[in-house]
């Protein structure tokens, strides 16, 4: 890992032998620890996962939750994941937005369609939805 978001400093803030762990999974055993407390992600960057995953990761611990699930997005700094994915850094921006709009689909339609520029599909049927409505909490994070 090399390069850091911060003016002056060369290394990420994170050090790269900090335990990472998938954070749906964390998120649905938190939720059956709890039975009040909200429950979300950092900055899960969203761009690097296909939206499937992320969508039914999301749906799944908002319904095992009970609806206390908060997604927090982000686009991603760190050009390394990009290039371990085989994913281009330049599209990223352009990624997540329409991975944002890939995950609303199945949320809310019956049978969710989309022919976009890095997703197409056709007839997909996701069951169940989410239980907060339209879909779980979106907290998008902006930078350069």
């Amino acid at each position: 890992m090399t390069r850091s978001p911060h003016p002056g400093k060369t290394h990420p803030p994170v050090p790269p032998d900090t335990p990472v762990f998938d954070a749906f999974a964390y998120l649905a055993d938190l939720a059956a620890l709890t039975d009040r407390l909200r429950l979300g992600t950092h900055v899960y960057n969203i761009g690097l996962r296909h939206p499937f995953t992320t969508a039914r990761g999301v749906q799944t611990v908002d319904i095992l939750s009970g609806g206390r699930v908060e997604f927090g997005i982000g686009a991603s700094w760190l050009e390394e994941e990009w290039v371990a994915t085989q994913l281009e850094f330049s599209t990223r921006g352009r990624r997540v937005d329409e991975s944002i709009g890939v995950c609303k689909l199945p949320w809310t339609e019956r049978v969710a369609q989309h022919d976009g520029e890095f997703f197409s599909f056709r007839d997909v049927v996701f069951e169940p939805k989410p239980v907060q409505r339209p879909w779980p909490r979106l907290l998008v994070g902006l930078g350069d």
